[in-house]
């Protein structure tokens, strides 16, 4: 894949971009097929499918005997929390700190999430024609070396990532149910924990041994196979206002679904999607944290996080018992300071045109997600 410029039309750097064509195929097949109106996306996907095998495979020849070996010696730190819960600024705050490995928005997001070990600089040079650049949902700027999620580079592996249903909306509910709650046999999760411990071994490699810091809002549902993987891992989790979190999931959705889909759904289905995935992921993740020891789990509620990131970064950092906290501080005050510049502008023009959730919309989440919202309130 050669991305063009970011301006251009006829490019679109998709994650999936990255994929190999026997992958890409399952996914077609197991998801139903692609719309007739998206054929043209799908055909520029298969041919940069083709285009990446070599690729693909020169990393397997060179790469998959060390990757099988990892040995984390530390276990890895997740954020956790819905999307638009904060997660992100989160991940990119304590990510100043340069004790800390992840994989990259380079990695991720033009196509080279199976190749990044084997072919580094050919992803750094696509990324380059890319970034940097701002985030449609809230002007954030975008760098290549930023942290990214290593979900929606899961998805060019395997068969156990949710952001498969961005893709094909049409089995997004069932895709959750089986990616994120595994709700069908245990073969379901084998096949997770093998897949995902082979990413985050070769995010290990890629940043030579650091410990890794793993922003995922979907492992919220996962708590228990995460423990099974990496028994002593840590885990920060941030509740922010329900309400706002849906009306902010919705414009995501909006941005996401019509620029990765290769499927049509109407948007009152992907609506009610949004309040069940969560009011389940939730659920599951009140269920389960009593799984993790009290040591390795901060709590945030993003409202008092906002305006005290020092002091919340500190809790972290001594509960956690993790070093470098004093040398990365003035990282960390530099990063906030931008930020804060940057989100009072985007707050006055995204006010300006922000429309209020309806009253039956408010009346249906206070319904659905009234044990959730007194919890935000509780905190």
């Amino acid at each position: 894949m050669e991305p063009k410029n970011q301006n251009s039309k006829t490019y679109k750097p998709l994650p999936i971009t990255g994929i190999s064509l026997i992958h890409w195929i399952k996914l077609i097949l197991r998801n139903g097929g692609i719309d007739l109106k998206y054929l043209p996306k799908a055909l520029y996907v298969s041919a940069q499918s083709i285009k990446n095998t070599p690729l693909i495979l020169k990393e397997r020849v060179e790469f998959d005997k060390e990757v099988e070996n990892v040995q984390l010696e530390n276990s890895p730190v997740f954020i956790i929390g819905h999307c638009r819960s904060g997660t992100s600024y989160l991940h990119h705050l304590i990510g100043q700190d340069p004790n800390w490995g992840y994989i990259t928005k380079a990695q991720v997001l033009v196509g080279g999430s199976e190749f990044f070990l084997g072919s580094p600089q050919k992803v750094e040079n696509w990324a380059s024609r890319v970034y940097p650049t701002p985030r449609k949902t809230d002007s954030l700027v975008l760098h290549a070396d930023d942290p990214a999620e290593e979900e929606i580079a899961l998805v060019n592996s395997s068969l156990s990532s949710f952001y498969e249903g961005f893709y094909f909306p049409k089995k997004i509910k069932f895709i959750f149910q089986k990616c994120v709650l595994f709700q069908g046999d245990e073969s379901e999760k084998t096949a997770w924990k093998n897949d995902y411990k082979r990413m985050l071994s070769r995010i290990h490699l890629s940043v030579g041994g650091k410990r890794l810091l793993i922003k995922n809002p979907l492992n919220g549902g996962r708590i228990k196979l995460l423990l099974d993987l990496f028994p002593d891992a840590k885990f920060i989790h941030i509740l922010r206002n329900p309400y706002d979190v849906y009306a902010s999931t919705v414009k995501l959705y909006q941005i996401i679904v019509p620029e990765w889909t290769f499927q049509t759904i109407n948007e009152a289905e992907m609506k009610e999607n949004i309040l069940f995935f969560y009011q389940e992921l939730m659920n599951r993740y009140f269920l389960d944290k009593n799984l993790i020891p009290p040591e390795n789990l901060v709590e945030i509620k993003y409202e008092n996080f906002i305006g005290n990131e020092i002091e919340t970064l500190s809790q972290i950092y001594q509960q956690f018992n993790l070093p470098g906290f004093a040398e990365a501080k003035p990282r960390f005050a530099h990063f906030i300071e931008e930020e804060t510049k940057r989100h009072k502008e985007y707050k006055e023009r995204d006010n300006r045109s922000k429309k209020k959730l309806d009253q039956e919309t408010m009346v249906k989440l206070e319904k659905a997600w009234k044990p959730i919202i007194d919890k935000w309130n509780q905190m």
